[in-house]
């Protein structure tokens, strides 16, 4: 996995894009787009 990467999220039952932002060694942090988000 690397930084700018997309994957397949479960989230809430739906599958989500996410991109991948920031990697560290234990965790990693994805951008995910939410329709409904302002």
């Amino acid at each position: 996995m690397k930084v700018g990467d997309k994957i397949k999220v479960d989230f809430a039952g739906k599958k989500k894009d996410a991109v991948v932002f920031k990697l560290f060694p234990n965790s990693v942090h994805l951008k995910i787009d939410f329709e409904k988000d302002k």
